[in-house]
């Protein structure tokens, strides 16, 4: 877990934790892979950002405290039913083949879509301190869009 802080040093402790979970092995052992159970930690894809969103996750960077406070990118494509919201003054890059249902908001900092499902196949809100960037080669899908006046896209 100690790895995963300095990777992800703006997500708490449960949220690292929830990265590993989503992000682990089977074990091929029963006993290990029950629904509380971690299987085999997988670092590499732990290090590329969520698996899946079992619930919603709130994301606050930092931008002045540099490093992947500043800019940050998900690589893994991300399942669940959960919510991403992000804030603060940061950018965060989705790149995978998203299918996360909570939809996405965007409160504060920059939000970049690096593939055509970055933001999965929820809504998209964007509030006043929010922005997103598109970075696709192709056309990126949303189920709807909602952008307060101050918003930008």
């Amino acid at each position: 877990e100690i790895l995963l802080e300095t990777r992800f040093p703006y997500l708490s402790a449960l949220q690292r934790r929830v990265v590993l979970k989503t992000t682990a092995l089977a074990s091929g052992y029963p006993i290990m892979d029950d629904a509380e159970g971690w299987g085999r930690l997988n670092i590499v894809a732990a290090a590329d950002g969520y698996g899946q969103f079992t619930g919603n996750v709130k994301v606050a960077m930092d931008a002045a405290k540099g490093g992947f406070n500043q800019s940050d990118s998900w690589r893994n494509a991300i399942g669940g039913q959960g919510k991403l919201t992000l804030q603060g003054s940061g950018t965060l890059r989705l790149t995978g083949a998203n299918r996360y249902s909570g939809g996405t908001e965007v409160q504060g900092g920059v939000l970049e879509a690096g593939s055509a499902r970055a933001f999965g196949v929820g809504d998209l809100y964007v509030g006043n301190q929010g922005r997103v960037r598109i970075a696709a080669l192709s056309p990126v899908q949303v189920k709807s869009y909602t952008a307060l006046p101050e918003a930008s896209l």
